[in-house]
């Protein structure tokens, strides 16, 4: 009798999709199942990551609204929309709360595009820390946009960017 090295095992459950413990099916199954927990994962984190572009980094609260996001700001009365670069371009001598929010938004565009890097082996500790820039950021905005009397601003995208930057770190 010749000794068994596993070959022959691995040989008989690749032809037959049989085990030494059963038919096979169950541990197919179970792969196949991790594999749909593991894509729908992976598309919760990128829904999730993509959410900070439609969900306002600062709602600031006057008569009306206005909601600050990445990208740029809507005054809700009249909807009307100016674009991140619009802004810039049409203002001088922005207060220092004004100023991280260029700043803010290419954290949180190079936590995109390294979260990307992390499909071929970039560290998600580096995800984490811009998200985690990004929301001060978010924060500092706030502080600077609600100090006048009769306006209230609330920082919501630094809670998200946050709570992103744990799930960044958490996943590492």
């Amino acid at each position: 009798m010749t000794p068994d090295t596993g070959l022959e095992s691995v040989r008989k459950v690749s032809r037959t999709g049989d085990s030494a413990s059963g038919t096979g099916s169950e541990s197919g199954d179970a792969v196949s199942a991790g594999d749909d927990r593991d894509d729908r994962r992976q598309l919760t984190w990128w829904l999730a990551l993509c959410s900070p572009l439609v969900v306002p980094w600062v709602v600031v609260l006057t008569t009306s609204a206005t909601l600050v996001f990445p990208w740029g700001m809507v005054a809700v009365e009249g909807w009307y929309v100016t674009s991140l670069p619009d802004f810039l371009a049409s203002t001088s001598g922005l207060p220092r709360h004004l100023e991280v929010w260029p700043l803010g938004s290419l954290c949180y565009g190079f936590a995109f595009a390294w979260a990307v890097g992390e499909r071929i082996g970039a560290d998600q500790r580096v995800t984490a820390g811009l998200l985690v820039l990004a929301a001060i950021a978010a924060v500092w905005m706030g502080s600077g946009l609600g100090v006048e009397p009769n306006r209230r601003a609330i920082p919501l995208g630094s809670i998200l960017l946050f709570a992103l930057a744990l799930w960044a770190y958490v996943r590492a």
